[in-house]
């Protein structure tokens, strides 16, 4: 098994090499302007699709899949099996999918017209899907109740700082497009932030379960 603390050190050197080269090509695109700062931007850009910003964010929530599903093989042979590591193993899998093929930001459209959302809703997915955020924290709220507190904490932390991004800058982002109607430097700084701690909250997140796991391996076994 991975060492929890070195593979979170590495991911998080990932993440920080990738915002340092998209403030970098940002800044050269403002300066330059040229067909090769086009597709810099293309390529490092945060919040452009299917570049390699957004294909390590796809691969921590296969990371974070996998891992999901290891943790649960695991309690298996212990006393504190967890069916919950397994509902979300497929989750996770399918927000791999949403990652790379903007299926929540296709759907911004119909969520909007459904519930005829403006202003802070004007990236109107962020109503379901946080509807569905609030369900499963009910769910894993027992589960998080009888692991240990110290994982317990970076399950907290973790969901914090992506719930924080997801849904609460993503609403201020909405907000200012929709009051400037524009993707200014406001909106390129929140954008920047809210991008960083998403994936960092993911790293967070397989940060926890590698430790979930290494304390499922120390346990006693289940007769």
């Amino acid at each position: 098994m991975a060492c929890p603390t070195k593979t979170t050190r590495a991911l998080f050197r990932i993440l920080g090499i990738l915002v340092v080269l998209h403030l970098s090509v940002t800044l050269c695109d403002i300066v330059f302007w040229n067909s090769t700062t086009e597709r810099l931007i293309f390529t490092f850009h945060l919040d452009v699709e299917k570049n390699l910003p957004s294909s390590f964010a796809t691969l921590l929530w296969i990371l974070n899949s996998a891992l999901f599903y290891a943790t649960w093989r695991i309690s298996k042979n212990t006393k504190a099996k967890q069916f919950i590591w397994l509902l979300l193993t497929p989750l996770f899998l399918f927000l791999a999918i949403d990652e790379w093929a903007s299926i929540h930001e296709k759907l911004t459209p119909f969520f909007r017209a459904t519930f005829n959302a403006s202003g802070f809703f004007h990236f109107a997915w962020v109503i379901p899907y946080g509807i569905t955020v609030t369900g499963l924290s009910v769910v894993i709220l027992p589960t998080l109740r009888q692991i240990e507190s110290t994982i317990r904490r970076w399950f907290i932390l973790s969901a914090i700082t992506f719930s924080s991004a997801s849904i609460g800058l993503e609403m201020l982002q909405a907000s200012l497009l929709e009051f400037s109607n524009e993707r200014g430097y406001a909106y390129f700084y929140l954008m920047t932030i809210e991008e960083t701690l998403e994936m960092a909250g993911l790293i967070l997140l397989s940060h926890a379960l590698l430790l979930q796991i290494k304390s499922y391996q120390s346990s006693p076994p289940r007769y």
